[in-house]
């Protein structure tokens, strides 16, 4: 079975002040940051192939 795993990027500045983006890389504030922790800290013990 093929399990599929969908992680969004944390909150990031421009997403507080509702500005689209997209074209370049967004800066994570502090909250994106403690969020992209707590996403690596769930998954640090899943095993991700890619094929």
């Amino acid at each position: 079975m093929t399990t599929l795993y969908l992680v969004r990027h944390g909150e990031t500045v421009d997403n507080v002040r509702q500005i689209l983006q997209g074209q370049r890389p967004g800066e994570l504030n502090d909250t994106g940051v403690r969020q992209a922790q707590a996403v690596c800290d769930k998954m640090r013990e899943v095993a991700i192939d890619a094929s």
